[in-house]
């Protein structure tokens, strides 16, 4: 027998039982034992952001008056929409969760987070009321009115089945700021510890702005399931005031009269992205067999940050309450109306209404639907962040255009070099934790929703990345022209550049082409010339091969900006030892100011140049006027012959000699006078003959003799 017939056979013969549910048990290990703190009020918050609610309070009733008292009662109240019957009816029923698509809840189990800390709780709104009692290990409940007159609040009542501690201020203020900024309808958060206001915090949005679209930005997610519609950027005040609890007392020493207060503010800047949702009704079925709700028409996804002048006011004096608002440098975290454990990867919050696991703390990216749902939101939260960046740097290269014209100042380009670092580091995506996928999701999309090169800020204003350069250290003392990353905007992303480079390929290292470039388009001065040789010794001397064509180039275009003189006129340098660099040289001798830190093994080895010899800088010297009008200039011509006369040729001895014996270049007692008609000076037959006057006459005789001086 078949196990299909074996199967047959059960179901038509024996009579039917349903599936007993032990309540207990079931709550107790499953439902009510969510792993985040304050899961109770994240839950009943998001309940009342839901019913539209503006105001919450909670109270905190203890078993005495002091604050190390234990809780024996939590209320909570909002002042949202009152519950109508089919409200009354989910709350009675597991996992019932709301079909309302616009809402969070998907799996009608949040309520249930109560009976962690309570066994029965109440529940009052709009004049009716429902108990839940345990009896005999089931849950039940009973409704009916309440005799209210009030009906402008949705009270929860839980009585705490064992005393518990106080929540720590300013902990608690933490997770209740985190909740008012990313709810759209509450604007105050009221907290009492009896009858003493613990913590009040109030939202004020201003009017949003819409944010331009550019036409270059695909507005549609992969799979076409999203468009983004629409952005609209506000600023949000958070204001919170809180008690401060002194670290040096007991917290059962405390009484309401010595008590201290905060008041602190934060700005903040959240961005909205309007989504068109367009799934088949194929999709649509799966995801309401999962979820029990339809996927909806339109959603919303948010980005929330702080503008680069309002971190600058901050000067890391931001109350502790904010800090979590204000993830930079660090990842910001996914917002599913609550923030859950799965960062961004960038550092951005983002709130969006994908679909989490069942108790909220991660993203589902493992179910197959869900998975696809959830990847196609996240890709347009990337475009979202792309879009963001784009709009703060187009205001970046406005201002830079404005004003570098005007303000050439280092604090001008110091300042503006950090903002844009500061908007970079923002997009900036690292590896998201605990999924890696999310990151890489919004990464991809970042990068991918348009052809358009991502601008960035270079030494020559907001370009293509493409454009721009990585420096290069042994590089920065001679280009000017080539575009470059700042110094200060490479150091404080450096990340995002290696992997700019290393990943994307959509930036590079300086390479002979932009030294080609930088030289081609400008003169450079003697120290810029110096550096630049300088790199091209240790450039060729790593190995790098350079074509003949390319050299040609670099010495055809490497121009000296006194004289615009290029490299391809030199053909020597300079050896002081040899000729010293105080007199004049030729025009096909390297400046001594460009050559005197180089090597000269390396100036013949990868310039083909040689030292000057002397008889070449005899014949450039002897025509200058000088050397027959000033008897220092002369002095000094005879001294560097004579001291260097010994190791030429006997050819250029004689070359010399026939460039000088023709010249009034003898120094004389009675002025210069050809070198037949001077004498030297122990010659003193007669009193009028031109002696040769020298500080050091016995330093030049072997020039003297060799240009015939007589004696």
């Amino acid at each position: 027998m078949s196990i299909d017939e074996i199967r047959k056979r059960v179901l038509s013969n024996l009579s039917e039982e349903r599936v007993e549910v032990n309540h207990r048990p079931l709550i107790d290990k499953i439902l009510a034992r969510y792993s985040s703190e304050f899961v109770i009020y994240r839950e009943l918050i998001q309940n009342s952001d839901d019913a539209r609610s503006s105001s919450i309070k909670i109270i905190f009733e203890t078993d005495g008056n002091k604050f190390g008292s234990k809780i024996i009662r939590i209320t909570f109240k909002n002042n949202g929409f009152a519950f109508r019957p089919e409200d009354w009816d989910r709350l009675k029923k597991i996992a019932e969760g709301n079909p309302d698509e616009q809402k969070i809840g998907a799996f009608g189990v949040g309520f249930y987070s109560l009976f962690s800390v309570c066994e029965e709780p109440f529940v009052s709104s709009g004049g009716q009321g429902m108990a839940f009692f345990w009896r005999h290990g089931q849950l039940t409940s009973k409704q009916g009115p309440t005799g209210d007159i009030d009906k402008t609040w949705t009270t929860f009542l839980m009585d705490m089945r064992e005393p518990i501690d106080l929540p720590n201020v300013e902990n608690f203020a933490q997770f209740l700021a985190n909740s008012l900024g990313f709810t759209g309808n509450l604007r105050e958060i009221s907290v009492y510890f009896n009858n003493i206001l613990a913590i009040h915090l109030s939202k004020n949005i201003m009017e949003p702005k819409l944010m331009n679209i550019s036409p270059e930005i695909d507005t549609f997610s992969p799979r076409k399931m999203f468009q983004l519609a629409s952005v609209q950027v506000r600023d949000v005040q958070l204001e919170v005031k809180r008690i401060l609890i002194p670290t040096n007392m007991g917290a059962n020493q405390w009484c309401s009269t010595d008590l201290q207060t905060e008041q602190a503010s934060i700005l903040l800047r959240i961005t909205s992205g309007n989504l068109n949702v367009n799934v088949n009704d194929t999709f649509s079925a799966e995801m309401e067999r999962i979820t029990k709700k339809k996927p909806p028409r339109n959603t919303t996804i948010q980005m929330i940050f702080t503008g680069f002048n309002e971190h600058e006011n901050y000067n890391g004096t931001i109350s502790p309450v904010f800090k979590d608002l204000l993830p930079y440098p660090e990842q910001g975290r996914i917002y599913i109306g609550f923030s859950t454990h799965q960062t961004t990867g960038c550092c951005s919050h983002l709130a969006a209404r994908v679909i989490p696991t069942v108790e909220r703390e991660s993203i589902d990216l493992a179910e197959k639907t869900l998975s696809v749902y959830n990847n196609e939101m996240l890709c347009l939260a990337g475009t979202l962040c792309r879009i963001l960046y784009e709009d703060e740097m187009a205001y970046i290269e406005q201002l830079y255009n404005e004003m570098i014209s005007d303000d050439n100042s280092d604090s001008f380009r110091n300042w503006i070099d950090i903002w844009a670092a500061y908007n970079l580091t923002y997009c900036t995506f690292r590896n998201s934790t605990p999924n890696e996928k999310v990151g890489r999701i919004l990464e991809s999309q970042f990068f991918n929703c348009t052809k358009k090169n991502l601008p960035i800020l270079s030494t020559n204003g907001v370009l293509p990345i493409s454009n721009v350069r990585i420096p290069n250290p042994e590089m920065e003392g001679f280009i000017k022209v080539v575009p470059l990353v700042p110094k200060i905007l490479f150091d404080q992303c450096i990340g995002f550049f290696m992997k700019a480079k290393n990943s994307f390929q959509i930036i590079g290292e300086l390479t002979l082409n932009d030294v080609l470039y930088e030289i081609r388009n400008r003169t450079l001065s003697e120290d810029e010339m110096a550096k630049l040789l300088n790199w091209w010794i240790s450039y060729r001397s790593r190995g790098n091969i350079v074509e003949p064509s390319e050299f040609n180039q670099f010495m055809q275009f490497a121009r000296i900006d006194k004289k615009s003189q290029s490299l391809s006129t030199i053909c020597y340098f300079l050896n002081p030892g040899t000729i010293t660099s105080d007199v004049d040289i030729p025009d096909d001798v390297l400046p001594y100011t460009i050559s005197k830190d180089l090597n000269h093994q390396d100036l013949v080895k990868w310039f083909g140049w040689s030292e000057l010899p002397l008889v070449n800088w005899a014949k450039f010297i002897i025509n200058k006027p000088d050397i027959e009008l000033n008897p220092a200039f002369a002095e000094k011509v005879h001294y560097i012959l004579a001291n260097n006369l010994d190791n030429i040729s006997q050819n250029d001895k004689e070359t010399i000699r026939q460039l000088f014996v023709q010249k009034q270049c003898i120094p004389t007692r009675f002025g210069m006078m050809y070198p037949n008609k001077a004498y030297y000076e122990n010659v003193n037959l007669f009193p009028n003959l031109p002696t040769i006057q020298f500080q050091v006459p016995s330093m030049v005789q072997n020039i003297m003799d060799l240009l015939g001086v007589r004696k």
